[in-house]
């Protein structure tokens, strides 16, 4: 029987907001004094702004005051569960508006900003697990099992599976990198855009959750198909 020391170590491998509340209070007072942080303060009123879609497109509305109370109240427990929020408030921006828009660029230029002051205040971005023995063949299988469910993607698509993503495209090939582009192309044109000397850049947060879906089982695939390429060639 498991007397659930499992899940606390776990647990004890992400960093916990009591021990950053100041380099997060920080970092909303730097977001909500951005030039371009306006539309993001309070909830959109959709009703006074004639947004009758809102509701159907955006399941899960944030804003800077939203997370400023819930940090506040004490109702995140990890720095991943606040930065979560931080970029939906970005990712429901640049879902719902039309990409040029000027709404759209102020929520592009947000997240590249709330990206610079997470490094500037030394804020964890990914759990960061302390040293451990090397662990035994359970423990093997039970992080194979993680990570089988961090490809089960919900309503939302968090902060560290966009990471792990965007990590993971890093390790394709040319071939596959452009099978990838191609393809995202074709889902969620979007979420391509130019960014000089003829490359091409993917913004992950304007990618919809069923699409990210898809895009991440592609290039899961694709790294499966590669380790497999190189141990064959290996023997």
């Amino acid at each position: 029987m498991s007397d659930g020391s499992d899940n606390e170590g776990a647990s004890q491998g992400k960093a916990r907001v009591q021990e950053y509340i100041p380099q997060l209070q920080q970092l909303l007072k730097a977001l909500n004094k951005n030039e371009n942080a306006f539309p993001f303060t309070e909830p959109v009123d959709w009703k006074a702004l004639g947004l009758m879609d809102y509701p159907k497109i955006i399941k899960h509305p944030m804003d800077l005051s939203t997370i400023k109370k819930k940090l506040d109240k004490g109702k995140y427990t990890f720095v991943s569960d606040f930065l979560d929020d931080v970029h939906l408030v970005w990712n429901n921006c640049t879902t719902y508006n039309q990409p040029g828009s000027d709404v759209y660029n102020m929520a592009v230029d947000m997240r590249k900003s709330s990206e610079k002051l997470l490094s500037k205040l030394n804020i964890p971005t990914v759990a960061e697990a302390p040293a451990q023995k090397k662990p035994s063949s359970d423990k093997k299988r039970a992080r194979s099992s993680d990570e089988e469910e961090d490809s089960d993607i919900g309503d939302t698509v968090s902060f560290k599976m966009k990471q792990k993503f965007s990590q993971r495209v890093k390790k394709l090939t040319s071939e596959m990198l452009g099978r990838l582009v191609r393809l995202l192309q074709k889902e969620c044109e979007r979420a391509v855009t130019e960014s000089g000397q003829d490359e091409l850049e993917i913004n992950v947060d304007a990618v919809d959750v069923e699409t990210f879906r898809k895009m991440d089982k592609f290039v899961r695939a694709c790294l499966s198909k590669q380790k497999k390429a190189k141990k064959a060639k290996a023997k």
